[in-house]
Formats: C-alpha cells, sequence, structure tokens
C-alpha cells in the first residue's frame, strides 16, 4: 500500500524459467520496479 514493494510467488522447474517470467512483467519492463529472485524448497507436513 505504501509503494515499499511486493512479493511475487512462482512455481517453475528452474531459475531461468522464474527471471525469463520477471523480464516480462510491465512493471520491470517500464524501470518502476526492481527485482530479486530467490529459490525456495516447499515442505510440506505430513
Amino acid at each position: 500500500v505504501d509503494g515499499a514493494g511486493g512479493l511475487v510467488i512462482y512455481r517453475a522447474g528452474n531459475f531461468e524459467e522464474v527471471e525469463q517470467w520477471v523480464k516480462q512483467d510491465p512493471y520491470i519492463v517500464n524501470g518502476a520496479r526492481s527485482y530479486e529472485i530467490h529459490e525456495w524448497d516447499i515442505v510440506l507436513a505430513p
């Protein structure tokens, strides 16, 4: 709400796939935002 940023979670096969999606985001294309990509593992409880 304050314009400080946000979080988007993508589920993908690899880092490169996510990077391709991010680089097509209108906020990134138009220079309105920057990005960092962090890989996470999903841990599901039994």
